[in-house]
């Protein structure tokens, strides 16, 4: 039932955009890239909408199979039990407030949408600030060989002993002073295909002005690359499947675009796997990413369903963006979020509470499977379009006078 219907109608504000604004080196390189809450930077249309209830849509489905305790509560479970759920809309933009959140940027697509939108908007600012102060970046990729027989656990091992061998030792000391290397961060991307789990490393490294050769600098932090490998008992990487490139602002800030949204779930996709949502795409390629398998489990193909529970396991703990240390000071950047605190944001704040769902009004739509539904109702009616909403549906209610 309506508690209290005498709430005026809030209108709904458009969503904003741009580019997160840069600061000079050493300053505050990006209060915006910090602090700016993902969900106030959505796509823009129904793009964006489309993506988000495709989001919601899998997440139904890990609700009910996950073997991740907290990603079966992301999203459904409230914070408190005897609290009831907000709705907010903010900018154009409504969530829920006052419910659980996994922080999984592995396994969770809402969760790792919000989480990746944030990364991006600090890798961009950090490259567009570096570039822009003189100094250049390159674009590195670390590969290794593996086949179906490897499991995701023992190629993730030797990706992480190679990247130790690379960053330790008096080599790493030497490439630092030798090429000028400022400091660097690492990006883990997965994908499986016919070869089995195929886990390698995006790598920025930062480098002052002209100083250095960063041919010859990949070179040499290959040569350790290859013996950590080695001594992971992977076999031996070739070396045409590595790769480095110097970046631009503008090509720097395209590379990026790419290698994150590759791990953004619903992401826009690189120019290298555009077609790669279609079935026949897919099997050309014979390669896919975890997002893709998890539709197709969702999807019922059992086959997939256990590729994504050894995902999960496996995925589990590790982190996916690692930065050098120092190097965010130096880009001016604040002390790093952690994943749990960027997926436990919310929309607005509790001044942009236009409704309250109770407990029982909370399990009837949660029950429905039409949280998307709900939100979309408030961004395109305002308060009065999620009171008729929730109404139509029989979730037990109270709306919030406001301003």
């Amino acid at each position: 039932m309506v508690v209290d219907a005498r709430a005026r109608s809030r209108g709904v504000r458009g969503c904003g955009g741009g580019s997160p604004a840069v600061a000079p080196l050493g300053g505050a390189l990006d209060n915006h890239a910090n602090n700016v809450s993902p969900s106030a930077v959505p796509a823009a249309g129904e793009v964006a909408a489309d993506k988000r209830k495709h989001r919601f849509s899998v997440r139904y489905w890990l609700w009910r199979h996950t073997s991740l305790k907290r990603v079966a509560f992301c999203g459904r479970v409230a914070a408190s039990a005897v609290a009831s759920v907000g709705v907010r809309c903010s900018d154009g933009r409504a969530g829920f407030a006052g419910l659980q959140s996994c922080g999984s940027v592995w396994a969770c697509p809402v969760c790792n949408a919000k989480i990746m939108a944030r990364r991006g908007l600090e890798l961009g600012a950090a490259v567009e600030t570096w570039t822009k102060h003189g100094g250049r970046v390159a674009f590195m990729t670390f590969t290794v060989r593996h086949s179906r027989k490897d499991s995701l656990t023992a190629v993730w091992d030797g990706v992480a002993s190679g990247w130790r061998r690379v960053t330790s030792g008096k080599g790493w000391t030497s490439d630092q002073l030798r090429h000028g290397v400022e400091g660097f961060v690492r990006v883990v991307e997965v994908t499986h295909g016919r070869n089995g789990w195929h886990v390698h490393l995006h790598v920025l490294v930062f480098l002052v002005g002209d100083f250095g050769d960063a041919l010859a600098l990949h070179r040499s932090m290959f040569g350790r690359w290859e013996r950590g490998v080695l001594a992971a008992g992977l076999g031996t990487p070739l070396a045409r499947a590595q790769d480095v490139q110097q970046m631009s602002a503008a090509t720097g800030l395209d590379h990026l675009a790419r290698y994150l949204s590759k791990a953004q779930f619903q992401g826009k996709i690189g120019h290298e796997l555009t077609n790669s949502q279609s079935k026949t795409a897919r099997s050309a390629l014979s390669t896919r990413s975890t997002w893709e398998v998890l539709g197709d489990a969702a999807n019922g193909l059992a086959k997939e369903v256990g590729l994504w529970f050894e995902w999960e396991k496996g995925s589990r703990g590790r982190r996916q963006i690692g930065w050098s240390a120092g190097l965010r000071d130096r880009l001016g950047l604040m002390v790093e979020e952690s994943d749990d605190v960027i997926a436990a944001e919310e929309v607005g704040s509790v001044a942009d509470t236009v409704a309250l769902i109770t407990g029982d009004g909370w399990r009837r739509l949660v029950g429905q499977q039409k949280l998307y539904e709900c939100l979309r109702s408030c961004e395109l009616g305002g308060q009065a379009g999620l009171a008729r909403w929730l109404q139509e549906h029989g979730i037990e209610h109270e709306l919030v006078e406001v301003d």
